[in-house]
Formats: C-alpha cells, structure tokens, sequence
C-alpha cells in the first residue's frame, strides 16, 4: 500500500510530480484538508480542499480557483473553514439566475398554452415579474399585485351609441391571473428551473372560491328530451345526404342554389359522443381508432403521470377508460359507415385529411332550436354536458373517488362539485340499509 503523499513548503510542492502517468493527489502536512492535484499531461498544480459540507455525511473535494501559491492557498482554506463554522458554504455554486420570463418563454415553446392564458401572461404578469429572477419573487409580492388587480376596474361599453364606459370590479380577473402564475410556477418546478416546494403562490388566498364560482346548469329532463329530438331530426338529414354521396348537408332552393348549410355527420355524432361519454372536448375531437380497443371494450386515452387515472402504464403515463356501452356501440357502428379511408381520426374535419376541429358553433344552433334557455337567461355551454355526466354519476350513487377516476379528475375535490346531486342516491342507499337491519331485528312487541 503507497504511503500518503506530502508536502510542508513551497519547496516541496514545486518538487512534486506526478507518479505513473496519473493524475496525483498530495495533501498538506500543516492544513488539515488541503491538497494539491498534479496533472499527468501537463504538471499543473492544483489546490483542492476536501470538506464536509453543512448538512452532510460525506466529504467532497472541490478546487479553489484563482490560487496560485501554498500561502495563499492556506489563508483561503483557513476563511472557507470558519464559513463553514457558520453553516454557510462559499464554495456552492449559486443557483442559476432564470428569470421568470425565460420560464415563460419556455413555457410557450414547450407547453404550448392557450391564447388567452398566453395573453394574460403578456398582459398582466411579464410586465411586472418578468425580468425579476424566479426563485427571489416572494409572496407578499404576489399577495399585493393581486389585491392591486381585485381593487382594479375595468370599463365596457354598455352599447355602440354610448360614450360612458360602466366600470366593473374585477377581482375574477384577478383570481384567473393568480390561478395562471401558479401553474406556470409548478411547470417551472416540474422542469427543474426552479428549486422543488418554492412556488410563492400556494398559500395566496383566492377572491372567489372555485367551486362557488363554478357554473352548474341544471338540466331539466324535458330540456333532454327536446335537445334528443333535435339530434335526432339533423342526424337522420346528414345520414341521408351521406347515402347520396354529399359530405356536405345544406339546404337548397327551387333553382339547386344552397340557401342553408346544416351540421355534418361527424359534427352531430361527436355532440352524442360528448352527452354518452362524458369526455372534454378535444379528447372527443382528437380521438382515433387506434384508441378503441374493441377486443377489450373500452376506449382508451393516455395522460401524464400527475393525472391519478384508472390503469397505470410505463414512463410515467396513465390511461383514461371508458367502456364501450350499448348507446356508445350503436354511435361507433354509424362512425364506421362514415368512416373516410386514410383518415386514422373518427371524427374527420371539412378537409377529409384531419380530425374535427370545432363544434362550438353547431352546439350553439343545436341549442337555440331545442330552446335550452333559462328564464334567468341561462344556457349551457359544451363543456356542461360534462358535467351532465357528473350530474348522473352522482345521481347514480357512485362515491367521489369513483366519480373522479371516471372523468379523469386529478383530485377528489374536482369530483366534490357533484355532491349536491346525490342526495336522492344516498337516502335511497340509507333507506335499503335500514331495512335491511329492521329485516335483522326480532319485531318489537
């Protein structure tokens, strides 16, 4: 065994040379922990000073740059050691400086968000944090800019003749930009641009609790019933133009002009889809045939791992199931007499070559002519037929955590907004189970 290598003057570190065309190591007789490394291609020396930083078990080595003599060298070990005393470790790199509108700007080109979550960055976040370094931006900074935004007005226009704007409270507007910054904090953390547990948002408290502000449309049963008949009389022209060989469906005059375009097959269909499945929106639109698994019955979509989904699958993906019911059967049946060769997409778009890409609009026509108002002047969106299928999960008895595995929710608490309509599923489940134990009991007398 090589007995340890040494030196004590400058004399003998200009001596030292490296053994055996390695890299060498020596260490200082009089510094505890001061070494020098001799390189075997060029001879150069270097000091290193092995220590145990604050916080840990083992010992690291790390060089000190910019010293040239043993003297020096001795008196920079000597300040690190008292630092270290201290708990502080002045050789730690610092954290990169990222500010956050490098991180929005990664966010941009890699998460590639909606308009108007990219607008509400430009607008209303970059101009104030977005040249402050990530990591020093504090809470009680966010805290006072989104009191700043709630106490804020905005002006609208009540009509084209009217010069005077009405002025608004905005604190919606300000519980959305906060609800935006969070997420982008989180991607940030997820991305390992900021340190883990550091987002300055998560403990700032909203103007307006979400599942208050939540929109509920109640749906009526004869608002069903008029919104079935009205699918079935624009499905039943489509299919017939289908037959004939039109993909497009409109109306035409006595002369052969078109005085109307209707809804096509695929963009009906898809309304059915949405009301059967319960599914968003662009997971319906998207969808392809690859993903139902006939063998299986089920329709599948993948998600990220921060999704807590039905079946886990490798590098960290999860799948949403949704079973192929006798109604979602008879659906994809008419899907697949429409079906357009080359298109892997069930729902294809105008262009035959993609998949559909809006329905907004068809929803919206659909909806007027099946009178789907409220006297309050409600009427529901596209995504309100999700929550139908919430509504009649819970009507049907199924617990949060079942509701929330069904829709793809990410916690319980997405599934609490249902709670209210399984009331009348409870006290029937109650009022078996008190039966059942009166069935038990001897009769009193």
């Amino acid at each position: 065994m090589r007995a340890q290598l040494k030196f004590s003057t400058e004399a003998d570190l200009a001596k030292l040379k490296a053994i055996d065309d390695k890299d060498t190591i020596y260490s200082d007789a009089k510094t505890q922990g001061l070494k020098v490394r001799v390189s075997s291609r060029s001879g150069r020396k270097t000091f290193l000073l092995e220590y145990r930083p604050p916080g840990q078990r083992s010992a690291t080595k790390r060089s000190l740059d910019g010293v040239e003599t043993l003297k020096d060298a001795r008196s920079k070990a000597l300040e690190i050691k008292a630092s270290l005393l201290q708990g502080a470790d002045p050789l730690v790199p610092p954290p990169p400086k990222i500010t956050l509108g490098f991180i929005a700007e990664q966010y941009k080109r890699i998460k590639k968000p909606t308009y108007e979550t990219w607008r509400c960055l430009e607008k209303r976040v970059l101009p104030i944090f977005g040249s402050r370094v990530a990591s020093s931006i504090r809470a009680f900074e966010i805290s006072a800019w989104h009191a700043g935004m709630t106490k804020a007005v905005r002006s609208k226009e009540k009509g084209k003749a009217s010069t005077i704007p009405a002025q608004i409270p905005a604190p919606h507007v300000a519980d959305k930009a906060i609800d935006i910054l969070k997420a982008l904090f989180n991607w940030a953390e997820r991305q390992e641009l900021m340190p883990r547990h550091t987002n300055p948002c998560e403990f700032i408290d909203r103007n307006f609790s979400q599942l208050d502000t939540e929109r509920h449309y109640e749906w009526e049963d004869d608002e069903l019933v008029r919104l079935g008949s009205v699918l079935n009389r624009y499905q039943t022209i489509a299919q017939n133009a289908h037959l004939a060989g039109s993909f497009g469906v409109s109306l035409r005059n006595a002369d052969g002009s078109i005085c109307e375009h209707l809804p096509s097959i695929w963009s009906i269909l898809a309304i059915r889809f949405l009301v059967i499945t319960g599914v968003r929106k662009n997971e319906a639109l998207k969808l392809r045939w690859d993903q139902i698994k006939e063998d299986r019955q089920v329709i599948e979509w993948l998600r990220n791992s921060r999704r807590k989904e039905t079946k886990a699958l490798g590098r960290g993906q999860r799948a949403m199931l949704r079973a192929i019911t006798e109604p979602l059967e008879e659906i994809l049946r008419i899907l697949k007499t429409v079906r357009v060769v080359g298109n892997p997409h069930v729902f294809v778009g105008a262009d035959r070559r993609g998949h559909l890409k809006e329905i907004t609009r068809v929803w919206y026509r659909i909806r007027d002519e099946a009178k789907l108002t409220k006297p309050s002047g409600e009427r529901p969106r596209i995504h309100d037929l999700r929550h139908f299928y919430g509504q009649m999960a819970a009507e049907a008895g199924m617990h949060e955590k079942q509701i929330m595995a069904l829709m793809g929710h990410s916690t319980t608490l997405m599934s609490a907004r249902y709670s209210k309509y399984d009331r009348e599923a409870r006290s029937i489940m109650a009022e078996a189970v008190a039966n059942r134990i009166v069935s038990k009991l001897p009769p009193s007398s």
